[in-house]
């Protein structure tokens, strides 16, 4: 089990949302009642940040979740929790890149049951000293590949995820089960290609197509085009001194180029 300092001040803020969210003296105990979640169909353009129950596992920081399997696959989870459970899991640090005419979404790949309207799940961002309550859930779902939040307010800040499960002193439920957590960007990561040590605007009209950093930081794929003063594509392009600037995965140099004309590839 990993602990934190963080966690210490995280569990206190988790005390305060229990205080404002659990209205609860007059409802029924021991139900689970299946409630809806958002799953709305985003097309992703760019992935910003990736975790499987492996990596949750191993990078971020947990209080009462464990790794565990489900038919034979990785799940984080929490499993039946404890009356009175307070459990947490706090991601490390995730910079988010500001985007251009999109948004940027946080896709959960997860199922919970929790005692309705007094067990509860939630997540916050944490930014900028702040702790903000973007996710707040009772009762039960079923496995939602496509649930979705939106992070878009949170673009060019370095971010912290926080995920809590709270409980009463009575009644429990199967807890809260992660198969996968996405961030990805639905608009323009502002991105640059230079080339032989200039702008794109000295050289060349230089226009980026598409951005494929799955293999990073091992390599990244930039296709491009790119055009002279008359808007002619230019072909017969010779590997010059490519370099990718972005915001999302810095400055890295370009070493191989494959044209396949128009759209010309650069491995960087």
């Amino acid at each position: 089990m990993k602990k934190i300092n963080s966690l210490i001040i995280s569990l206190l803020c988790l005390f305060a949302f229990n205080a404002n969210a659990q209205q609860t003296d007059s409802y029924p105990k021991g139900r689970y009642d299946e409630i809806k979640v958002d799953t709305k169909n985003y097309e992703s353009t760019r992935s910003v940040y990736s975790a499987d129950a492996n990596k949750l596992a191993s990078d971020w920081a947990y209080n009462g979740f464990s790794l565990q399997a489900q038919k034979g696959i990785p799940v984080f989870e929490t499993g039946k929790y404890q009356l009175n459970a307070q459990l947490s899991a706090v991601s490390p640090d995730i910079t988010l890149p500001a985007i251009q005419n999109g948004k940027l979404i946080l896709s959960l790949d997860a199922s919970f049951e929790t005692e309705f309207r007094y067990d509860w799940i939630r997540i916050t961002v944490k930014a900028d000293g702040k702790e903000t309550l973007v996710y707040n859930k009772t009762g039960s779902a079923g496995r939602a590949v496509d649930n979705t939040i939106d992070l878009t307010k949170f673009a060019g800040k370095t971010i912290q995820l926080q995920l809590y499960l709270s409980a009463d002193d009575t009644k429990q439920g199967k807890g809260w089960t992660i198969y996968h957590l996405d961030i990805f960007s639905t608009g323009s990561i502002i991105s640059t290609l230079r080339r032989g040590g200039g702008t794109a605007s000295d050289i060349d009209d230089i226009e980026i197509i598409s951005v494929k950093s799955d293999g990073f930081p091992d390599e990244i794929i930039v296709e491009f085009t790119v055009k002279d003063q008359d808007s002619e594509f230019i072909s017969g392009l010779e590997l010059a001194d490519f370099t990718f600037l972005d915001n999302l995965l810095g400055n890295i140099a370009c070493q191989n180029l494959r044209e396949p004309s128009p759209v010309n590839q650069v491995r960087c």
